[in-house]
């Protein structure tokens, strides 16, 4: 983590003075503040103009749900993330988890949970204040970033309608990054390091921080969901992880060279849709489902957090559905048939996971003996 550190740091750096002349650009080109207000607060799906599939024709094969719910998960991530920031939100050792008696305090949670029984928390009005001034800190580094995201996301959209769409250039094959340049190039020239720079940094560090984050998921979910696996280390994970991601992540990358048919694309949307969009939406419900089932009332949600979630939860929900329906439907892998082969994929994941779960839950029967 000592490299990453220093990485993040610059690229901290960077990023913030992106940022802030992503912010000017997006001033500077003069939009329709009133279309950019409309569209957030109203979002709406246009369909394909003509010159797309003129000079386009690619792009215009891939529907326009499918396309927006990839981005989406592009810009925001997936639970996957999310799940690696809990641990290393643990590394942080804020509130509970900076007790020296933590392993004992966890493993009574783990039996608590077996009985489907509430966390015993104190309810006494000083201890719950305490306790939630705890997820202050979580809940602004959450806000800050998504803040960033929003910010970004929103600056290269207004440019892309101000510019892009205006020129007839869609990102795509191997000009992704190319075209987006303009965004700072039009005011000045000299900008053009700082976007190169910038995007070079968020890639490195996506990339390099993928394998200290998805080390962490993987961590989390293991404990989770195997209780024989509850002693391991993020180190003993590490390995095989940066394994699992560098060999499969390659071997993807080649498939293209492989199989021409398949493109670059095909490869993030399968899991952009899924991975990142419907299971998202599937998160903030089990969030409220979390929430009312094992803490005490005074630390549950309120109704307003809980309506949010609610919220969130059936759009993404139903957006991931929709865009797997589009998805390949006249490959004949969309559609019945991709939902099909989605609850097959979810059954034959619960089965693994139950005869994993009771192999190890009996090896830990048998030791303790």
């Amino acid at each position: 983590m000592g490299g990453y550190n220093a990485l993040e740091k610059v690229q901290l750096a960077i990023i913030t003075l992106m940022l802030v002349a992503i912010l000017f650009a997006s001033i500077y080109f003069k939009p329709d503040w009133w279309a950019v207000l409309s569209g957030t607060f109203t979002p709406r799906i246009p369909d394909y103009g003509p010159w797309i599939f003129e000079k386009y024709p690619e792009v215009a094969t891939r529907p326009p749900w499918v396309e927006v719910t990839v981005y989406i998960e592009a810009i925001g991530g997936g639970p996957y993330d999310y799940i690696g920031y809990i641990g290393m939100l643990r590394e942080k050792n804020w509130g509970l988890l900076g007790l020296p008696n933590l392993a004992q305090l966890q493993q009574r949670i783990y039996e608590l949970e077996e009985k489907g029984e509430r966390i015993p928390l104190s309810e006494e009005e000083e201890d719950v204040r305490i306790a939630l001034a705890w997820t202050k800190a979580p809940a602004i580094d959450s806000v800050v970033s998504f803040a960033s995201v929003i910010i970004f996301a929103s600056g290269f959209m207004i440019g892309g309608a101000r510019l892009l769409h205006s020129e007839q250039l869609v990102p795509s094959g191997l000009k992704l990054l190319e075209y987006q340049a303009q965004f700072l190039t039009r005011i000045h020239r000299w900008l053009l390091p700082l976007y190169d720079m910038g995007v070079f940094l968020a890639i490195a560090g996506t990339v390099y921080g993928g394998y200290e984050v998805y080390t962490r998921t993987a961590f989390e979910c293991l404990r989770a969901v195997f209780p024989g696996l509850r002693k391991i280390t993020v180190k003993q994970v590490r390995p095989w992880v940066c394994l699992y991601v560098g060999v499969v992540g390659m071997f993807l990358m080649w498939m293209t060279r492989l199989l021409p048919k398949v493109k670059l694309i095909d490869l993030p949307t399968p899991a952009g849709i899924i991975g990142g969009v419907m299971t998202c939406g599937l998160w903030c419900l089990a969030m409220i489902w979390t929430d009312r089932k094992y803490l005490p009332k005074p630390y549950q949600m309120r109704g307003w957090l809980v309506f949010l979630n609610v919220i969130a939860g059936i759009g993404m929900t139903g957006m991931g559905l929709k865009a797997w329906w589009d998805y390949g439907v006249d490959d004949l892998h969309g559609g019945w048939t991709g939902y099909i082969f989605l609850a097959g994929i979810v059954v034959l994941s619960m089965v693994t996971t139950a005869i994993i779960s009771s192999y190890y839950r009996r090896k830990g029967t048998t030791t303790a003996s």
